[in-house]
């Protein structure tokens, strides 16, 4: 990323992006863009919330205390959305229900088994199926990225397409 190329129009208010730091005392450690893009006098920066506690702050009120840090675009890339990530979908059928995503085969689409049934949801019908009611597939800027500190209050154990007969 570059600082042109890292602005906060990639990083509209409903999805701040997923981010990996690179180098330096994070390399390799995984966060959400907080904060969006700001000048300083050290230079430009986005506020991360890592999904370790990094002995830093809470970016102001906008994240767990110590989860926190200012980092220069230059020392982030950009990490789409992974299997496990917790979400909560920003539209209909499921707004404002959280879940976790199952699949990013086609990142046009994400599937995400959501925490509470819906009328309207359905099983994935992909390589990952979930029981019926609890699935949908989003376009990824309708899915807000939550803390990997966000628990799924009960686990359900996945069923493959192969198991199913």
């Amino acid at each position: 990323w570059s600082s042109d190329v890292c602005s906060s129009d990639l990083f509209p208010s409903h999805d701040r992006g997923r981010v990996r730091a690179l180098g330096g005392q994070f390399d390799g450690v995984l966060g959400i863009i907080r904060q969006p893009q700001s000048k300083s006098v050290s230079g430009t920066s986005f506020g991360v919330e890592f999904d370790e506690n990094n002995g830093g702050h809470d970016l102001n009120g906008a994240c767990k205390e110590g989860y926190g840090w200012y980092v220069n675009p230059d020392n982030l890339e950009k990490v789409g959305l992974q299997v496990g990530d917790r979400v909560q979908a920003t539209a209909y059928p499921f707004e404002g229900v959280k879940g976790t995503v199952r699949d990013v085969e086609n990142t046009e689409w994400i599937g995400v088994e959501f925490d509470e049934k819906n009328d309207m949801g359905h099983d994935l019908d992909a390589g990952y199926h979930c029981e019926d009611g609890y699935g949908w597939y989003y376009d990824p800027s309708d899915l807000k990225l939550l803390p990997s500190t966000d628990k799924k209050p009960s686990v359900k154990k996945p069923k493959f397409a192969e198991d199913i007969s």
